[in-house]
């Protein structure tokens, strides 16, 4: 504090007080983002913990499931990794707009039929 760096010409009562102050906004700017009751449309939102009903058709039920998500799982890593074939391209451009799980699988499971 008694050197030149000390350009605003602090003292130990002004660093305390901005650290007290700095600490005081700090838990209120995080006060909505912890505390929650926020709108739906906040991007700090967090969707509610309660499952929906149609979460029990999300995650694969039969061995054919199970199948399907390892393949998607490697062809999305394939496209990643730019070493994808043009099939896996083509299935994982399809699964695209889907925006659960089991849409994705159904995507997935169509070029198969």
């Amino acid at each position: 504090m008694r050197t030149s760096f000390n350009f605003l010409a602090f003292e130990m009562d002004n660093v305390v007080f901005s650290v007290g102050v700095g600490l005081l906004l700090l838990v209120l700017g995080a006060y909505g983002r912890i505390g929650g009751h926020l709108p739906p449309d906040s991007p700090y939102a967090h969707p509610g913990l309660q499952a929906d009903d149609g979460d029990e058709d999300e995650f694969p039920s039969t061995p054919e499931e199970f199948r399907v998500e390892a393949d998607m799982r490697e062809a999305e890593i394939a496209v990643a990794e730019h070493r994808a074939s043009e099939e896996q391209r083509r299935r994982v451009a399809a699964m695209a707009p889907a925006a659960t799980r089991r849409e994705r699988r159904e995507a997935w499971m169509l070029f198969d039929m």
